[in-house]
């Protein structure tokens, strides 16, 4: 009897013990396929057809309105959405050409200030770095040429391609721009889901977006690569270049990049300043550093909060008459700050007595300075009252307090405020700063 006890109870340890193995294996290959998963997309929507039905004649229809209305799917967006997407080619002194992507993100029947709309014309976003040519200091003629979807298709559009466009408003730190042509594109809402929104609308891991662009050369203009949002922190980066110190080549930081969104979807040169788009047909970014051509690699984009903030104020006076709405950033001040985090790249990336820092140089130790609040200013400005070294903690604009943690925090307070404003900058153990705006 006590052997059979034995017997049984032997069975039941064997038996617990491969569920309890099973369970461990079921649960990690879970994970592991989670984490890996090739999603299947959608390869059609039955209710393309009838979305594209409605804007036949191109007249500058909100797609993303037309989209909601027929419940697209990703297949359906992506195809759908090409008629807002264009590709940017910039030509200087008659030589030299550079290829970028932009969307249209207002256009005919745009609301955009006291219940004025939007009658002709279109309104495009594309990142800095596609035309910051045109701003070189040898530079005595350029162009910028927008070419709407199937660029070479002049009979569809009943007119002559491509637009000339007119930049309305770029900042280098941001590396965003926005562009203006007469005539009138098909055009997507934007929708800020990772900096000034609720919890509930920020980005999710792993929740599925779609890219838009012309990788590489305009013949593959409107290319469509769908994967995920990487991760739903925003992260940092920065490019390098490499100049001339006497005899010697010498890396220096170009840009520091905020608040990127991480993307795992293959993007390529030539895609910079197109269309990251969510599952619900919002532009919510746009793609500006690859490291890779891998279909695995990790991606980034911008997001599209900067040209939230913009984008009405500039239509407001570009339809009426008199000079654009003056916009402010960094360069009014004519100061250069820094973070900590910054700081620490800066370190962890260059050798040498002297750094490269927006177009200016520094000494290296000034760049180690680390805190976990507040900007350190690393130019003088005698006329408006700031020393080299003074920490900005915060700023204050129409009695409201705003703490600074990053740089794009000023140029993002920046952008809220027009001329006439005064600004307090609200420095670390001295006398605050107040500057009055031209």
């Amino acid at each position: 009897m006590a052997r059979k006890n034995i017997k049984t109870m032997f069975s039941s340890l064997v038996l617990a013990f491969i569920i309890v193995v099973g369970a461990v294996v079921g649960g990690f290959y879970y994970l592991i396929h989670l984490l890996v998963k090739d999603y299947d997309e959608p390869t059609y929507d039955p209710n393309l057809d009838s979305a594209l039905e409605l804007t036949a004649d191109h007249e500058g229809f909100c797609l993303t309105d037309i989209a909601q209305e027929n419940n697209l799917n990703i297949a359906g967006l992506s195809e759908f959405y090409k008629d807002a997407c264009v590709s940017i080619i910039v030509t200087v002194n008659d030589t030299s050409a550079w290829l970028g992507s932009g969307v249209c993100v207002a256009s005919k029947d745009y609301e955009y200030a006291t219940g004025k709309t939007i009658v002709e014309g279109s309104y495009i976003v594309t990142n800095y770095h596609v035309i910051e040519e045109i701003y070189g200091e040898d530079v005595t003629k350029f162009t910028v040429d927008v070419y709407p979807n199937e660029y070479d298709n002049t009979e569809r559009y009943g007119t002559t391609l491509p637009y000339p466009a007119r930049v309305l408003w770029s900042d280098p730190y941001l590396d965003e721009a926005i562009l203006y042509v007469s005539q009138n594109i098909d055009w997507v809402r934007m929708k800020d889901r990772t900096i000034a929104c609720y919890d509930k609308d920020k980005l999710k891991d792993r929740e599925r977006a779609f890219v838009i662009g012309s990788p590489k050369q305009i013949e593959n203009q409107n290319t469509v690569t769908t994967g995920t949002i990487s991760d739903s922190a925003l992260n940092y980066s920065y490019t390098v270049d490499t100049i001339k110190e006497g005899f010697r080549e010498v890396e220096v930081l170009s840009n520091v990049y905020e608040y990127l969104i991480p993307i795992q979807i293959q993007i390529a040169g030539g895609n910079s300043g197109g269309g990251l788009f969510d599952s619900s047909g919002y532009l919510v970014g746009q793609p500006t550093l690859g490291s890779s051509e891998d279909a695995w690699a990790i991606n980034y984009a911008i997001p599209i909060y900067s040209a939230t903030l913009v984008l009405d104020d500039l239509i407001e006076s570009n339809e009426g008459e008199g000079d654009l709405v003056k916009l402010y950033s960094i360069d009014y001040f004519d100061i250069a700050v820094i973070d900590c985090y910054e700081a620490d790249v800066m370190k962890d990336c260059f050798s040498g007595n002297q750094k490269y820092f927006y177009g200016k140089y520094y000494l290296s130790q000034d760049l180690l300075y680390s805190r976990e609040e507040g900007l350190k200013v690393l130019t003088k400005n005698e006329e408006l009252g700031f020393e080299f070294g003074d920490i900005i903690l915060s700023v204050t604009i129409n009695e409201i307090e705003r703490a600074l943690t990053s740089r794009n925090d000023l140029i993002y307070e920046l952008l809220r405020c027009r001329k006439g404003d005064v600004i307090q900058f609200n420095i670390e153990d001295k006398t605050m700063v107040n500057v009055e705006l031209a």
